[in-house]
């Protein structure tokens, strides 16, 4: 494993999934006014998070880069790990309060699609990184 590629593409995971959560709960749903204790933490403690599942996200597309189907198989993982997280975020009572099951499964389905894009975007950098390492190599077979 190459630990430039590895860190780049945990660097983009982790600020797409981020930004995402932001948007999604900060802003469209206003969640971040339901937190009892001071943002400042809230945020760190997010973003250690994100940083983690970051990481996880592009050890997972690293291993899956060079099978068949990457990019659906990186997709798959990504909304499993997406499960397991909120899983474990309902099952310690840390999720945003909502009004029924309604909120839950919604709230399932974006977690899932948000480790699904991440672990997706974070194989493309792999796959981009592939493809100017062959451009490259290309390159010098022509000098």
């Amino acid at each position: 494993m190459k630990t430039g590629r590895f860190f780049v593409a945990a660097l983009v995971a982790t600020l797409i999934m981020l930004g995402m959560s932001y948007t999604w709960h900060g802003v469209i749903l206003t969640d971040f006014t339901m937190i009892h204790y001071p943002f400042p933490v809230f945020m760190f403690m997010l973003i250690l998070m994100y940083t983690v599942t970051g990481l996880v996200s592009s050890f997972l597309a690293s291993t899956l880069h060079d099978t068949e189907n990457s990019g659906f198989k990186q997709l798959t993982a990504g909304i499993a790990l997406g499960f397991f997280i909120y899983l474990i975020a309902f099952t310690l009572g840390v999720t945003f309060k909502g009004d029924g099951m309604e909120h839950v499964v919604i709230d399932f389905i974006w977690q899932m699609t948000e480790q699904g894009v991440g672990v997706a975007l974070a194989g493309f950098v792999y796959k981009l990184a592939e493809k100017r390492d062959k451009f490259l190599a290309m390159r010098r077979e022509l000098e």
